[in-house]
């Protein structure tokens, strides 16, 4: 057989030359960013805060930015799909030569109105998040800890699975930042205990400080 030949599902079939998906660090090692943003009315929130985020996980692993309007193509994507309810996924990863962007857009949230009144049981993991690793406050694609910790959640029939740091303080939950309110006064760990700064928690925290 003459080119690249890779096995995959049963058979061997020969790879395109360029830019395979395959062999792509960002599938490789996943070298990639990534966001999910909400939408509603078919509207995405807070997609200016989001593009920020991003262009700043980038230079901070000394990536160039993407250079798509990331507001035209996420628009184009929630029409084509029709979403009114829903999120984007907003996917940014470096391909064999140069980076890719990749966007979805579906129906559906992944939590319930039921779930914001009558709220939800917390499994609290038995392995910590390392405060002191250099990605932990990128939204990556090496989410594989995040989603082995959720299956593991399903599994216990709870709704969220939180992380303890190395130190045994909290750190966040599997998809969301930690708040606490206690006679009053809302406390949330600092940033240096090994979360990743949530774009809603500091909206939490702003408000918060208006009160």
């Amino acid at each position: 057989m003459d080119g690249h030949h890779v096995y995959l599902d049963g058979c061997v079939k020969k790879a395109p030359e360029k830019d395979a998906w395959f062999s792509c660090p960002g599938f490789l090692y996943g070298a990639g960013l990534f966001e999910t943003i909400r939408v509603e009315r078919g509207q995405p929130l807070f997609l200016e805060e989001h593009q920020d985020r991003l262009a700043l996980s980038c230079q901070t692993l000394n990536w160039p930015p993407p250079s798509t309007s990331l507001a035209e193509a996420v628009a184009l994507v929630i029409e084509a799909n029709r979403v009114k309810e829903g999120r984007v996924r907003l996917n940014y990863f470096q391909g064999k030569e140069g980076f890719h962007l990749l966007i979805t857009a579906e129906e559906g949230l992944p939590y319930r109105e039921e779930d914001y009144h009558k709220g939800c049981r917390a499994l609290i993991l038995p392995w910590p998040r390392n405060q002191r690793s250099p990605l932990v406050k990128l939204k990556t694609m090496n989410y594989l800890e995040n989603y082995w910790a959720l299956q593991k959640v399903k599994e216990e029939r709870a709704g969220e699975g939180l992380f303890l740091n190395l130190a045994g303080r909290w750190a966040e939950g599997t998809r969301s930042n930690i708040f606490m309110v206690k006679k009053d006064v809302l406390y949330t760990p600092q940033e240096d205990e090994g979360l990743l700064p949530g774009l809603m928690r500091r909206r939490v925290i702003r408000l918060a400080l208006r009160l």
